[in-house]
This record gives structure tokens, sequence and C-alpha cells, in this order.
């Protein structure tokens, strides 16, 4: 190894264990092209979960099931209310990086039968990215406004679709935007609209 790249290794606390993956990360995106402004999101996000595993104390073999799910809620409260979908997406892509690297390991799913919500969510996500071809972080924040309008809407079973009027899209899109902090986001009509033509 040569003295300059000792230097760099040298820099990273032992405890900071992430911080190479963050790095990778990040330059795989780089090299895919993406702009300064994007990467910085992707960086924040990432940094912010790497502060969480440090804070934690959590080390390399001990960021599976359970102590992931609560590093990753405790970074998105962490997060700055702007564009709250995207940097959602951001942090569940380093996740993603961090699974495939095996640095750290999802909870296994509860098996149980789908729900009629779960399977209409799947439904959706399949035409988004089958019928219409739209981009991955599209189809995650359009399955966020399912999740949410549903939710809305019905509640945590799903019921009659024809039961939604348009005085329900109003007072969701209401909801969404009368919040104390401005929501700046100008999407949610238009991931409604493909919902929509979805249903």
């Amino acid at each position: 190894m040569s003295s300059r790249r000792r230097s760099i290794a040298g820099t990273v606390p032992p405890s900071d264990w992430l911080a190479p993956h963050r790095e990778r990360f990040l330059s795989s995106l780089a090299d895919q092209g993406y702009t300064r402004g994007t990467l910085r999101t992707y960086g924040d996000a990432a940094s912010v979960l790497c502060r969480d595993v440090l804070r934690r104390r959590l080390l390399p073999d001990q960021l599976t099931g359970r102590a992931l799910v609560e590093a990753r809620a405790a970074a998105l409260d962490q997060m700055r209310a702007n564009k709250p979908v995207y940097k959602h997406y951001c942090l569940d892509r380093f996740i993603d990086a961090l699974v495939a690297a095996g640095a750290a390991e999802r909870p296994e799913p509860p098996r149980r039968a789908p729900t009629a919500l779960a399977r209409l969510r799947s439904e959706f996500e399949t035409y988004m990215r089958e019928q219409r071809g739209l981009a991955e972080k599209t189809i995650y924040a359009g399955l966020s406004f399912y999740d949410r309008f549903m939710a809305f809407r019905f509640g945590a079973k799903l019921g009659p679709l024809d039961d939604i009027t348009p005085a329900d899209i109003v007072a969701f899109l209401r909801e969404v935007r009368g919040r104390k902090t401005p929501y700046r986001d100008t999407t949610p009509p238009t991931h409604l609209r493909s919902l929509f033509r979805f249903l």
C-alpha cells in the first residue's frame, strides 16, 4: 500500500466502518453521471444513516434486522422536511447498496397472505414499471403517495374504489399541503393522476 493510501485510510476512524461503503456508493453514482447536486443529496442521506449507526455503536455484523429498521427510522426522522420522498428514496438506495455488499441485512418479511391493499399496490407498481416505463425514483414516489392516499381514504383495510370522490382527492391534497412547514414538492397531483389512470 502506498503512503498516500495509508494516510487516506488512517483518516477514517475504526468505528466509522460505514464510511468506505458510503464513498463507494457515491463513487458508483458519480460514474453513472449523476450531477453534483444529486450526489450531495445522496451523500447527505447516507451520512445521516452513518452517523446514527455510529451513535448506536453498531458493529459491522450488527446492522441487521430490527437494528437496521431502527437506524433507518432514526435517519428519516433527522432529515429535513423538504423533498422527503426523494430523500427516503436516496436513503433506501444506500441501504440497498449496503445489503448488496453484505454490510447490512434486511429483516425477514413476515409471512402472511397479502391483503387486498397490498395486492393492489403490487399491481400498481407493475403498471408503473412495465406499462408506463417510469424511472425507479418515480415509482418509489408513486407508491409512497398510493400508501398515503389509501390510508387517508380507507385506513388499514381497502374499501370499494368506486366510493372515492373528487372531494376525497381535494381533502387529501389539502392535508398534504396544509402542514406548518412549507411543502415545496409539486408532484402530488401528478402521482395521484397516475394512480387514478391505473385504477
